[in-house]
């Protein structure tokens, strides 16, 4: 089923017209990967992003803790230094009979010097010492208060009905000592002074104070986000403090604070509140009985991530349409040439050769256009030019007749000569016009171009004959041919015009005027391989180089050298070697034509016989 839809879909797009495939394919190619690139993108900065959030909010909130459990120490410290002093213990344990109010203002100045100094070394910001009431200091109510009034409070209670060694109290406005009428916001520590010879006795009370806001400085510290809220909650669930209190009335719109019991600790997790997601952190401060509490919205962690999701949208949809215009122009542009070439293609189909079709740009498609344009100049001037080659055949067939009239004429009148020769009893005529006889007829070779490399040495040994009996028999002639390569064909006059450059180029070129002139053959995969070798002048690099390249007429070496590439291959033909002085040898390789000769299974298994001839 599915691959009959793979084919209905093919078969569509297959018969869609050009213009329509162009648009799929620009906007398949463009849109898909964009799109895919987004949605791959977008997955990636949100995940990236929230484990970004993840790790800052557990920095943040750890090194808040860190800071609160810093303060925390800083007052206990401060307590532990006061109730353990050995002049507030003497200060505390006086008789009011057996103190005047000189020794008062004596102890009042002491103990001023001490607190302020708790204060500085400390970081806190207030040390407040309650004393018995009949000390003349007692109302004070900066540094000092009365301890018999503070017995009748409900905090001191607490603080002794369950033995506790300190009490951390709710924020409390207290009064700022510098600045008439202003009331600073304050987070406080008590501890019982005892008696240091007998600790069970409560001699006084210490409070520390520090400043709520910079408690507020180190929870706005926790929150990775602006949205985020961190605060401080009792074990009663009461809030002590929070970096915001307008974030949390939106979180909390009844000022509860989240349930968490027995110092529960909680590692960024997350938790539904009022319906909404959150992400949780929680921790339990020493010596306290507060929690710090870090609370981020779910959502607007990826709230940065939305903002990137819908710039890369909008930046796809830009791009999407930008493409898709551009890709209709790109399009248009290229169908609108080839339907008008496809048009014209279909008028020369009805006859109309003279047409052309507007050549414009260099494109594939442009040069098409020229191509075709020239394609139909051709076939107009072949048809122009073709009555008149009807014409300049006939003269050719008749001149080529002719060419093969006048061999066959000199070849009968040598024949005549002969005859007459042997009846006027003339040998040496005779046998010049014999040898002659035959080197024609081997030219002519009944019109065929290739012929057995036996009839072409043949033909080679009759033009060497005859050179024989012009120059007094100072040529030798030495053919050492292979079996394989007698029986195979060659083309014919290969062999003759190289035979008679070696003779009169190189060997008359000699100050004796003979030599020896060596032909082999053999047959070396599918090329036949002759050699035609001289002892003559030989030449030079230059000459050697440039024997190929001279534009000789007839059928010199650089005829032959074209004749075989066009028949057998450009891997094939002439190449020479030669050194001045030392004579020339030229190699004619073409491929070989086997006939007349054993099958190769017997070839491989005989001997390999060689038809070695001298003249």
């Amino acid at each position: 089923m599915i691959r009959g839809r793979i084919c209905l879909i093919s078969g569509y797009f297959r018969n869609l017209s050009l213009h329509a495939k162009l648009m799929l394919t620009f906007i398949s190619v463009i849109l898909l990967p964009l799109i895919t690139l987004t949605s791959v993108s977008f997955k990636n900065v949100s995940v990236n992003y929230e484990e970004s959030i993840r790790f800052t909010a557990n920095q943040s909130f750890d090194q808040a803790f860190e800071l609160m459990t810093y303060r925390i120490n800083s007052m206990l410290k401060s307590s532990d230094m006061v109730c353990t002093d050995k002049g507030i213990q003497n200060v505390l344990n006086r008789e009011q009979s057996q103190t005047d109010i000189f020794e008062q203002n004596i102890d009042l100045r002491a103990l001023n010097a001490f607190l302020s100094n708790v204060e500085k070394s400390q970081d806190v910001y207030r040390v407040k010492l309650y004393v018995p009431g009949w000390m003349m200091f007692s109302t004070q109510d900066i540094n000092y208060g009365n301890f018999d009034e503070f017995m009748k409070e409900p905090e001191y209670k607490l603080l002794t009905d369950k033995r506790r060694m300190m009490l951390w109290l709710k924020p409390e406005k207290i009064r700022n000592e510098t600045i008439f009428n202003v009331y600073d916001d304050t987070l406080s520590l008590i501890c019982a002074i005892r008696d240091m010879t007998k600790l069970s006795r409560i001699i006084g009370v210490v409070r520390i104070f520090i400043l709520e806001e910079s408690v507020r400085e180190i929870q706005a510290r926790a929150n990775a986000i602006p949205s985020a809220v961190t605060y401080i909650q009792n074990s009663d669930g009461d809030l002590i403090s929070c970096s915001n209190l307008e974030t949390f009335s939106r979180y909390a719109p009844g000022g509860e604070v989240m349930p968490l019991t027995g110092g529960q600790t909680l590692g960024l997790e997350k938790i539904d509140i009022n319906r909404n997601q959150y992400l949780v952190s929680a921790k339990p401060l020493e010596n306290t009985d507060w929690t710090l509490v870090n609370v981020i919205p779910y959502d607007d962690i990826f709230a940065k991530s939305k903002e990137i999701r819908n710039g890369l949208i909008m930046l796809t949809c830009i791009l999407g349409l930008s493409s898709g215009g551009l890709s209709y122009l790109v399009s248009r542009s290229l169908t609108r040439r080839v339907s008008l070439l496809n048009k014209s293609i279909s008028e020369v189909q009805e006859g109309k050769l003279d047409m052309r079709v507007e050549e414009s740009g260099n494109d594939e498609i442009g040069l098409l256009i020229k191509n075709f344009n020239y394609m139909l100049y051709r076939i107009k001037e072949l048809l122009d030019t073709q009555f008149v080659l009807g014409q300049e055949v006939k003269n050719a067939e008749f001149k080529a007749l002719q060419a093969q009239i006048n061999p066959h004429f000199l070849y009968n009148t040598l024949e005549l000569v002969n005859w007459k020769a042997i009846e006027n009893n003339v040998p040496e005529i005779a046998e010049i016009l014999q040898y002659m006889a035959k080197f024609y007829k081997i030219s002519l070779s009944g019109g065929q171009d290739m012929i057995p490399l036996s009839t072409e040495l043949e033909h080679v040994r009759m033009y060497v004959q005859i050179q024989k009996l012009r120059f007094e028999n100072r040529i030798e002639l030495i053919t050492d041919i292979s079996e394989q390569a007698y029986g195979a064909k060659t083309l014919k006059l290969i062999l003759q015009p190289l035979v008679e450059n070696a003779i009169l180029h190189g060997i008359f070129e000699k100050r004796e005027k003979c030599g020896t002139v060596k032909i082999t053959g053999r047959v070396e995969m599918d090329a036949l391989v002759l050699t035609v070798e001289d002892n003559g002048v030989g030449m030079t690099e230059h000459e050697v180089k440039a024997v190929l390249e001279k534009q000789t007429p007839g059928y010199g070496a650089r005829n032959i050298d074209q004749r075989i590439k066009l028949r057998c291959g450009p891997e094939y033909g002439l190449t020479y070697e030669s050194h001045y002085g030392d004579g020339t040898k030229v190699t004619v390789k073409l491929s070989v034509s086997l006939q007349n000769i054993a099958s190769q299974a017997s070839l491989a298994n005989q001997q390999q016989f060689r038809y070695i001839t001298h003249i």
